[in-house]
């Protein structure tokens, strides 16, 4: 709990000048100002409140960030950190298709309708439909890439094995003839859970393989869906793995 009275007392006023400067405005107008400089907006505050939840980003292959290139990136997902991490990593633009109940969040429903966020209704599909419409067309138009989390939904069991991946995620990459990019990600559970008590959380994020259209073009949504599914799950656990070793040294410098 102390480490979030801090970062709450450390940032509170940077928090609390975002709110009312720019995160309104931005949620509300957002046509009114240049994507680029309401993502370095988020990404600057973003960052800073990573820095004093005391997170440590371990990234494998992030080169792929560094190519202003349109990706469809694909990640398991168990916490809303995994968003976070993704405006931590990367420069360039990246937005989210989220559910709907995301949009009516305090603070990070503004901050994910800043930078473009579309949210899903499951039981409406004219509303869905809609908004996948509009993620293809910012697709075509190269003007970012996006990241979808095709569980639909958080994973409780951090530990266990991934949620199944809906197909229809894949729909807008087929359809745009965007590389897929998988992510497997570990570690992004703990720094809003209270039980976990560390002095810094170590965050694994693996880049993949890129999965390019002649690749998947051969195939049909559902047969992507779950290969990329398996080859997520294989470096989840090999991140699992990781995390305990680098935990287990840590704890063993504390004994000496």
């Amino acid at each position: 709990m102390f480490r979030y009275i801090r970062t709450i007392t450390i940032c509170f006023f940077d928090i609390l000048c975002a709110y009312f400067g720019w995160m309104i405005p931005f949620s509300r107008h957002p046509e009114r100002y240049p994507l680029q400089y309401r993502y370095a907006k988020v990404r600057k505050l973003t960052l800073k409140v990573t820095k004093y939840m005391h997170v440590d980003i371990i990234a494998k292959n992030p080169e792929i960030l560094k190519t202003p290139r349109t990706y469809v990136f694909i990640g398991n997902h168990t916490s809303m950190y995994d968003a976070l991490i993704m405006l931590c990593l990367s420069e360039y633009p990246v937005s989210f298709v989220g559910k709907h109940e995301i949009r009516h969040m305090p603070f990070f429903g503004r901050i994910m309708k800043a930078i473009d966020a579309v949210f899903i209704e499951r039981d409406n599909l004219k509303k869905e439909v809609a908004v996948l419409r509009e993620v293809k067309l910012a697709l075509k138009e190269k003007k970012m890439s996006w990241v979808i989390f095709p569980e639909g939904t958080r994973n409780k069991n951090p530990e266990g094995p991934l949620l199944p991946f809906k197909a229809g995620s894949f729909r807008m990459a087929f359809d745009t003839d965007t590389p897929i990019v998988p992510i497997a990600i570990y570690g992004a559970h703990r720094p809003l859970n209270t039980k976990y008590r560390l002095k810094r959380f170590p965050i694994h994020v693996s880049f993949l393989d890129t999965i390019t259209p002649d690749q998947f073009k051969q195939q049909n949504t559902v047969t992507i869906a779950n290969h990329v599914q398996n080859i997520i799950q294989d470096e989840v656990k090999r991140l699992q793995v990781l995390d305990g070793h680098l935990l287990m040294m840590k704890t063993d410098k504390k004994k000496r």
